[in-house]
């Protein structure tokens, strides 16, 4: 399979339609799922009294079902319409980056105050 990079101008060229609100609200709303997606993996881990350690472990393809499945309607119910394929695309990649930056915080947070909870965040 070739992967082919997507990036924001890409996503920009889909549509005259398109405007900087929008890469501004797809921006958000991955940067919230990715970011939700962490700390639900954080709290699993606190149930099971177990911290978070190491690398994050979600994979892309994780990554694309949230985009899937939770971007779309996240879209939808802010007056916007359904996501385009390349937008899909660019948004999975966009998510897992945000899941691994939180990821990060918590853990490093976790290690210099003896177990953070995720909560507390």
């Amino acid at each position: 399979m070739i992967q082919t990079a997507v990036t924001a101008q890409a996503v920009a060229q889909l549509s005259p339609l398109y405007s900087f609100s929008r890469e501004a609200l797809l921006a958000r709303g991955v940067a919230e799922i990715g970011e939700a997606w962490a700390r639900h993996v954080v709290l699993c881990l606190h149930d099971r009294h177990r911290c978070a350690s190491g690398a994050w472990s979600g994979t892309l393809g994780e990554a694309r079902l949230r985009a899937a499945t939770m971007l779309e309607p996240w879209l939808w119910s802010r007056g916007r319409v359904q996501c385009q394929p390349v937008e899909l695309a660019y948004a999975a990649f966009e998510i897992n980056h945000a899941a691994r930056r939180t990821w990060a915080e918590i853990r490093d947070a976790s290690r210099t105050s003896g177990g953070l909870n995720p909560n507390e965040r």
